[in-house]
């Protein structure tokens, strides 16, 4: 697949221009180093360079080596979005390796050759993403990109009538097209190894490059408070014993929170937490969470028609699965617009598109190997 390089060893602040702007199926890659006393540094897919009103952000990567988590988020109409955190992997005085895709519904971030994270588009339309923005304590050696889809062209358009009293006018070839169409990549199973990094050499300054100014400061992570009681919703009995069905409250709709504090039985094999749309066996599942602990995968998936469930099977395999046996978990599913959020002990485990309406959902469902401490349900 032909590369493009964007940047080779450029100044810190560095901002660039994606190449066509990005598209469904191109790739970022990006090859550097954490300096050795780092706090924070951020790599940010923009809109634009405009400062005042700061132009849109479709996503901004940004790891805190004192907190220890990785910030994803969003920057859209003068407001920074709710974002999510992950579990910092990278190391200060090391290097690394991550890859920015796109595809039609998210972007997937993979670090040192393994997927990290997903975060969906805000940004519907990809082709506003034109800049690519690096601020803080890291230095990057090479920035290059791969693939993607040029936009629709243009429709022809329809020549004029012929004007009887001037003579017909010669056409004039057509022009090539500045950004010729990329072919569209396979479906990446793994991420592509990337060449060994070259030494470490100290950047030169960039003179041509003005200084970058800061952008609104994102919220600080703070610790996250417990949930409160909320007291529209009814107690919840401790301990309930499994299988668990019950009606959740008012049923959902945007901003439903459930919050389940959970132990994992000592050798387990799986669990299953349901929103289902009745408490019929057959009832449709719109949002089917399954970790299982041989694969150390979670399965998510929707059963519908009287018990088929959905072809696309959704198998998120993290770098560290995130449940472990014995120990307790607090798992917060969050109803959004357009899709179902799950945190673990304050971490994103990740989220599920609405394939059924999210006001159909009635009931909560709970089963395999684990024990219910405690169930609350909210508004975000």
């Amino acid at each position: 697949m032909a590369s493009t390089v964007i940047s080779t060893n450029p100044g810190i602040p560095f901002t660039g221009v994606i190449p066509g702007n990005m598209s469904p199926g191109k790739m970022l890659f990006f090859q550097g180093y954490v300096n050795p006393n780092a706090l924070r540094f951020t790599i940010s897919l923009t809109c634009g360079l405009t400062q005042a009103p700061l132009d849109d952000i479709a996503l901004t990567f940004s790891p805190s080596f004192g907190q220890g988590v990785v910030v994803i988020n969003h920057f859209e109409k003068q407001t920074w979005g709710q974002g999510v955190q992950v579990q910092n992997l990278l190391q200060p005085g090391q290097n690394f390796e991550m890859i920015i895709s796109a595809d039609a519904s998210e972007f997937k971030i993979a670090l040192n050759g393994q997927h990290f994270v997903a975060y969906p588009h805000y940004i519907k339309r990809l082709q506003r993403i034109s800049h690519i923005s690096i601020n803080g304590d890291v230095m990057i050696h090479n920035i290059r990109m791969e693939g993607g889809s040029a936009p629709p062209p243009n429709p022809a358009q329809p020549t004029p009538p012929g004007q009887p009293t001037y003579p017909a006018q010669p056409t004039y070839p057509g022009q090539p097209p500045l950004n010729p169409a990329q072919p569209t990549p396979p479906g990446q199973p793994t991420y592509p190894g990337q060449p060994p990094n070259p030494a470490q050499p100290t950047p030169p300054g960039q003179p041509g490059y003005p200084a970058q100014p800061s952008y609104p400061a994102q919220p600080s992570n703070p610790a996250q408070p417990s949930y409160p009681a909320q007291p529209s919703y009814p107690a919840q009995p401790a301990n309930p014993p499994l299988p668990f069905m019950g009606m959740i409250p008012g049923g959902m709709k945007k901003g439903t929170k459930i919050v389940i504090e959970l132990t994992v039985n000592s050798d387990p094999t799986s669990f299953y937490i349901n929103l289902q749309c009745g408490m019929d066996a057959l009832s449709d599942i719109a949002f089917h969470f399954n970790p299982r602990f041989k694969e150390k995968v979670i399965v998510m998936n929707t059963m519908r028609g009287g018990g088929k469930w959905d072809s696309k099977e959704e198998r998120k395999k993290p770098i560290f699965f995130p449940f472990k046996p014995g120990k307790t978990h607090k798992l917060v599913i969050l109803c959004r617009h357009f899709h179902i959020n799950v945190d673990l002990d304050r971490f994103s485990v990740g989220w599920y598109d609405h394939r059924l309406p999210f006001k159909s959902i009635k009931v909560l469902a709970i089963d395999g190997d684990c024990v219910i401490n405690k169930i609350k349900y909210g508004d975000d």
